[in-house]
């Protein structure tokens, strides 16, 4: 198939908007001639492992401190922060000991625990006080 051929619609005419192809010789550089932008080796960083071992935790704690905030008037809730909590620092611990940072997920659960445990105090101090006037 020449070039003429290629640039024909079904009429027979010549699209116009495909140039031709020039001829001649293409010049191919060899892949090793091509300078690397990534050391070949004695890399000075070990690549991150591909599985979190902390992952799990990580979502347990982040539903446990969102399920707390939502009954951080009941003991229920207080419970679920101090569980969101203890899960958020495991979590942290395995995703540390394979040399991962600590996840998003376990930030949340943490943040979201820490926040319902402190309404909690508060909203028991408010209930103590109302109760003992």
């Amino acid at each position: 198939m020449n070039n003429n051929d290629y640039n024909q619609n079904i009429q027979g005419s010549q699209l116009p908007c495909s140039p031709p192809i020039p001829s001649g010789e293409y010049t191919s550089y060899p892949a090793d001639d091509i300078p690397s932008p990534y050391p070949a080796e004695n890399f000075l960083y070990e690549p991150y492992a591909t599985n979190d071992p902390g992952k799990s935790a990580a979502t347990a704690s982040m539903i446990f401190g969102i399920c707390s905030i939502a009954l951080f008037f009941s003991f229920i809730g207080s419970v679920g922060s101090v569980v969101a909590i203890v899960l958020s620092r495991t979590s942290a611990g395995k995703s540390h000991s394979v040399g991962l940072p600590q996840s998003t997920k376990a930030r949340v659960g943490f943040i979201c625990g820490i926040i319902s445990l402190s309404m909690y105090v508060i909203f028991l101090a408010f209930c103590i006080i109302s109760i003992t006037k």
